[in-house]
Protein backbone atom coordinates (compact mmCIF):
# COMPACT_ATOMS: atom_id res chain seq x y z
CA UNK A 1 0.00 0.00 0.00
CA UNK A 2 1.36 3.44 -0.95
CA UNK A 3 1.86 5.94 2.16
CA UNK A 4 -0.51 8.95 1.74
CA UNK A 5 -0.15 12.43 3.68
CA UNK A 6 -0.79 16.01 3.42
CA UNK A 7 2.22 17.40 1.25
CA UNK A 8 2.52 21.19 0.31
CA UNK A 9 4.31 22.05 -2.56
CA UNK A 10 5.52 25.50 -4.21
CA UNK A 11 3.60 25.38 -7.07
CA UNK A 12 5.97 25.18 -9.97
CA UNK A 13 7.62 22.47 -12.17
CA UNK A 14 9.95 19.92 -10.19
CA UNK A 15 9.22 21.58 -6.68
CA UNK A 16 9.97 19.26 -3.75
CA UNK A 17 6.75 18.71 -1.05
CA UNK A 18 7.30 19.19 2.45
CA UNK A 19 5.62 16.46 3.46
CA UNK A 20 3.84 16.91 6.85
CA UNK A 21 3.19 13.92 8.80
CA UNK A 22 3.43 15.28 12.35
CA UNK A 23 1.09 17.73 13.79
CA UNK A 24 0.91 20.72 15.24
CA UNK A 25 3.31 21.85 11.93
CA UNK A 26 4.32 25.28 12.41
CA UNK A 27 5.34 27.31 8.83
CA UNK A 28 7.21 30.36 9.25
CA UNK A 29 10.72 32.60 8.78
CA UNK A 30 11.79 31.27 11.85
CA UNK A 31 14.53 28.71 12.26
CA UNK A 32 12.34 26.70 14.65
CA UNK A 33 9.39 26.12 12.06
CA UNK A 34 9.16 22.49 11.44
CA UNK A 35 8.47 24.60 7.84
CA UNK A 36 10.85 27.18 7.39
CA UNK A 37 10.53 30.07 4.43
CA UNK A 38 13.27 32.39 4.20
CA UNK A 39 10.96 35.25 2.41
CA UNK A 40 10.55 38.70 4.39
CA UNK A 41 6.75 38.94 3.99
CA UNK A 42 6.21 35.48 5.66
CA UNK A 43 6.18 36.21 9.50
CA UNK A 44 8.13 34.34 12.00
CA UNK A 45 5.67 32.21 13.10
CA UNK A 46 3.25 32.42 10.27
CA UNK A 47 0.75 29.21 9.82
CA UNK A 48 -0.29 26.43 11.75
CA UNK A 49 -1.24 22.99 10.59
CA UNK A 50 -3.82 20.94 12.47
CA UNK A 51 -5.11 17.03 11.57
CA UNK A 52 -8.71 16.64 12.09
CA UNK A 53 -9.06 13.36 10.75
CA UNK A 54 -8.01 13.01 7.08
CA UNK A 55 -8.44 17.11 7.02
CA UNK A 56 -6.59 19.61 7.97
CA UNK A 57 -7.05 22.69 10.47
CA UNK A 58 -4.93 25.66 9.38
CA UNK A 59 -4.69 28.89 11.65
CA UNK A 60 -3.23 31.95 10.57
CA UNK A 61 -0.95 32.73 13.91
CA UNK A 62 -1.79 36.48 13.43
CA UNK A 63 0.62 37.03 10.88
CA UNK A 64 1.64 41.00 9.33
CA UNK A 65 0.42 39.78 5.78
CA UNK A 66 -2.35 37.09 6.08
CA UNK A 67 -2.96 33.73 4.67
CA UNK A 68 -5.12 33.27 1.69
CA UNK A 69 -6.57 30.00 0.27
CA UNK A 70 -7.61 29.75 -3.30
CA UNK A 71 -7.65 33.41 -3.40
CA UNK A 72 -9.57 34.06 -0.27
CA UNK A 73 -7.70 35.86 3.04
CA UNK A 74 -8.67 32.53 6.08
CA UNK A 75 -7.70 33.01 9.87
CA UNK A 76 -8.76 29.21 10.86
CA UNK A 77 -10.03 26.97 7.67
CA UNK A 78 -10.50 23.67 7.59
CA UNK A 79 -9.23 21.89 4.35
CA UNK A 80 -10.40 18.35 2.91
CA UNK A 81 -8.64 15.72 1.14
CA UNK A 82 -9.10 17.14 -3.17
CA UNK A 83 -7.47 15.34 -5.83
CA UNK A 84 -5.74 18.55 -7.22
CA UNK A 85 -5.22 20.24 -4.11
CA UNK A 86 -5.63 24.07 -2.54
CA UNK A 87 -3.44 27.00 -3.44
CA UNK A 88 -2.19 29.03 -0.53
CA UNK A 89 -0.62 32.33 -0.67
CA UNK A 90 2.45 32.51 1.58
CA UNK A 91 4.04 35.97 1.33
CA UNK A 92 4.57 36.42 -2.39
CA UNK A 93 4.70 32.16 -2.96
CA UNK A 94 1.97 30.21 -4.20
CA UNK A 95 1.84 26.85 -2.60
CA UNK A 96 -0.58 23.94 -3.65
CA UNK A 97 -1.65 21.85 -0.37
CA UNK A 98 -3.08 18.27 -0.96
CA UNK A 99 -3.52 14.83 0.38
CA UNK A 100 -2.13 11.70 -1.34
CA UNK A 101 0.92 9.63 -2.11
CA UNK A 102 3.99 10.89 -1.10
CA UNK A 103 5.64 11.76 -4.61
CA UNK A 104 9.04 13.42 -5.13
CA UNK A 105 8.39 16.11 -6.93
CA UNK A 106 5.51 18.53 -8.83
CA UNK A 107 5.32 18.02 -12.18
CA UNK A 108 4.10 21.05 -14.88
CA UNK A 109 0.77 19.70 -15.66
CA UNK A 110 0.04 19.43 -11.54
CA UNK A 111 1.80 22.71 -11.23
CA UNK A 112 -0.79 24.56 -14.24
CA UNK A 113 -3.80 22.40 -12.62
CA UNK A 114 -4.00 19.93 -16.00
CA UNK A 115 -4.00 16.45 -13.89
CA UNK A 116 -7.05 15.14 -12.80
CA UNK A 117 -6.87 12.52 -10.42
CA UNK A 118 -9.02 9.33 -9.74
CA UNK A 119 -9.69 6.40 -7.56
CA UNK A 120 -6.70 4.46 -9.05
CA UNK A 121 -4.47 7.44 -8.57
CA UNK A 122 -4.78 7.68 -4.95
CA UNK A 123 -5.28 10.97 -4.49
CA UNK A 124 -8.97 11.55 -3.11
CA UNK A 125 -11.77 13.11 -4.96
CA UNK A 126 -13.19 17.19 -4.39
CA UNK A 127 -14.46 18.02 -1.19
CA UNK A 128 -15.59 21.34 0.00
CA UNK A 129 -13.57 24.09 1.75
CA UNK A 130 -15.15 24.99 5.17
CA UNK A 131 -14.10 28.26 6.65
CA UNK A 132 -14.32 28.76 10.24
CA UNK A 133 -13.26 32.16 10.03
CA UNK A 134 -15.10 34.47 12.58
Amino acid sequence: MTEKAWQLFLNRNGAKPYVLKTFPAVLGRDAKCDICIDEALVSAMHLRFNAKGLSLVLHDLGSTNGTRLDGRKVKTVTVHPTSRGVHLLIGRQTYILRFGPIVDSLTNAEAEGDVEADESSGWFLPMPVRNTAR
